[in-house]
């Protein structure tokens, strides 16, 4: 269905109202031709204001919502990270005698940057490589986005605990080339191709490459076949015995990671907000990671 018969508007009415708001305001927000219209300079900026205030308004609407709905709601969306997972649970088991309506989603970075902007998730925690870091930020102040660093770390090696390396004290990259690496297939960093990030993501020389898009799936490659890793970051003792799986350090491996939290530059932290992000950051600081306070 085209978009206007969802929002019930026909388009004279559309480009009329349009026409009429730019008289108002005395600006062009669209440059029109006959091959259509396209975003002038001031139009994206009157644009992007705009969904600051109706972000405004919402976050008022919500807070005045909480005041009269006994209800605690939290929203937030992350990468695929067992310690941020954690901490999850315990903000769950934290509530416990409260009526709650709790969203966790777990995507990869421009979805979480999408969440936060559209307001369904409150906040958010992206994934980045310290190289990447500069692209990152400046998107998040392109789209008035705030963003704070939870933690460095370097991938580990994943895999179940049958696998040939379980033994390893540690590995290199050549006692990995003859396995299959298994990676997700939907990393993203602004204005930098999928390929050239996925490259990143990879291991050179990898015997072959499986790629997937949710955990279950990952998990049960590296359970069931001994040949299979994969990169994460570091999980926890208490959750690597729990589900079968082993960790190891790649001594050759020089890259390092950051999970940043964002938010919306005009938004305010409730107080489970707060409860969250402490707890992912002890949850971060059990894995080993190294915590910005």
């Amino acid at each position: 269905m085209h978009k206007l018969e969802k929002l019930l508007i026909a388009q004279s009415n559309l480009s009329r109202s349009i026409k009429e708001l730019e008289n108002d305001i005395g600006i062009t927000i669209f440059e029109r031709s006959p091959k259509g219209v396209t975003l002038t300079a001031e139009g994206d900026e009157f644009i992007r204001r705009s969904r600051s205030l109706l972000s405004q308004m919402s976050d008022i609407e919500d807070m005045y919502k909480r005041r009269s709905d006994k209800s605690v709601s939290f929203s937030v969306s992350v990468p695929r990270a067992s310690y941020v997972s954690e901490a999850f649970l315990e903000l769950n088991e934290h509530l416990s005698d409260k009526q709650t309506k709790l969203y966790f989603k777990q995507s990869n970075a421009v979805r979480t940057i999408e969440s936060v902007l559209d307001c369904s998730c409150n906040i958010g925690i992206i994934r980045s490589e310290k190289r990447y870091y500069k692209f990152f930020y400046d998107h998040f102040r392109s789209k008035g986005l705030s963003a704070k660093q939870i933690g460095e770390y370097r991938y580990r090696v994943t895999a179940g605990h049958d696998s040939v390396i379980a033994g390893f004290d540690s590995v290199t990259f050549d006692d990995l080339r003859p396995l299959t690496q298994v990676a997700f297939a939907d990393p993203y960093v602004p204005y930098v191709s999928v390929d050239t990030v996925l490259e990143s993501e990879t291991t050179d020389g990898v015997k072959s490459n499986i790629f997937v898009v949710e955990n279950m799936s990952a998990s049960l490659i590296l359970l069931e076949d001994p040949m299979s890793f994969m990169w994460s970051s570091p999980i926890s003792r208490r959750s690597l015995d729990k589900y079968g799986f082993v960790q190891k350090e790649c001594t050759d491996l020089r890259n390092i990671h950051s999970d940043i939290l964002i938010w919306r530059t005009n938004y305010r932290f409730t107080d489970t907000d707060t409860y969250f992000i402490d707890a992912v950051k002890r949850k971060a600081e059990d894995c080993g990671m190294t915590v910005h306070r």
